[in-house]
């Protein structure tokens, strides 16, 4: 057990390395221009090691909405039967609360939200992926109320993301958000739906 505890203190502590050197290189010459040999030159380690530890560059980057979007799946489908749909929804997002209320979370979210939409091959895959996930939570809302209106379902899904879209933007001309889970609530609840489950 303790070889064990070592091992994985031990890759953590790699991976943190490879994430904050990649970090670096990607704001002095951005995502697309930054190779692995790079990152693992910089780190002091071989390509070959880099990917003992990191899958893939885009990885690199995409890992924390990776790691949201499982919460997300996961959270929705805890939610208990019978809840009304866009009150799931709202509660699914409670998970974006957390990662505002930790500062290294917070930190990190936006530094991968910056080098995403600087990079097009990489927002497009980040575009992708968050389709299938809405895709996968519409699925889960159908089986909970036993319906059989994708479409309107599907709509019901991006609609709460569009919500949780406009509280985490960072617009310039968007006062600041102090409290989110109250501004969640505002937003999803100036657009709720009329009706309390798809069909």
């Amino acid at each position: 057990m303790a070889e064990s505890t070592i091992r994985d203190i031990t890759r953590r502590a790699v991976r943190a390395q490879i994430v904050q050197a990649a970090d670096v290189l990607f704001a002095e010459q951005g995502y697309d221009a930054t190779t692995i040999d790079q990152i693992a030159e910089r780190v002091g380690i071989s390509p070959r090691t880099f990917f003992r530890y990191i899958g893939s560059k885009e990885e690199l980057v995409l890992a924390h909405f990776t790691r949201l979007s499982e919460s997300f799946v996961e959270r929705l489908a805890a939610r208990p039967e019978g809840e009304d749909a866009w009150a799931s929804l709202r509660r699914m997002f409670d998970q974006i609360v957390v990662v505002n209320n930790d500062p290294e979370l917070h930190k990190y979210g936006w530094l991968a939200q910056d080098i995403v939409e600087s990079s097009p091959t990489l927002l497009a895959t980040h575009l992708e992926r968050m389709e299938s996930v809405q895709r996968e939570l519409t699925g889960i809302l159908l089986r909970k109320h036993q319906g059989d209106d994708w479409r309107g379902t599907r709509a019901l899904v991006g609609s709460a993301f569009a919500c949780m879209s406009s509280v985490v933007s960072r617009r310039d001309d968007a006062p600041a958000v102090t409290d989110m889970a109250g501004e969640l609530d505002r937003v999803m609840g100036s657009v709720r739906p009329l009706t309390q489950a798809p069909n």
